[in-house]
């Protein structure tokens, strides 16, 4: 299933192909802290370090048809490596959004 509309440069879920796609947050992970950048703060935590000797960007999104996704960049020594998982959005609480509007 392709993830991009090439003739318009979309994103698309990777479950159902829909273009109506929401960028829930930002998250990046480097040494011994994450930062959280959402539609309304940006916050920077310690963590515990992971196992691994890189750093990691994640890119939370779901669509309009009830589907969250997550693309993970990770970068480890010259390489950068991408994964994506894929679930359902919550009944129980409200899905993150990056853009808000006023």
């Amino acid at each position: 299933m392709d993830v991009i509309r090439e003739s318009e440069g979309k994103l698309l879920c990777p479950t159902c192909s829909s273009d109506q796609v929401h960028l829930g947050f930002v998250q990046g992970e480097q040494q011994k802290f994450s930062t959280r950048i959402t539609g309304n703060r940006v916050v920077t935590l310690p963590i515990r370090l992971h196992d691994k000797d890189g750093s990691t960007v994640e890119l939370k999104m779901w669509c309009e048809n009830e589907h969250e996704f997550s693309y993970f960049l990770e970068w480890e020594q010259g390489s950068v490596y991408v994964e994506c998982s894929q679930g359902r959005l919550s009944k129980e609480k409200p899905a993150p959004e990056m853009w808000i509007r006023q």
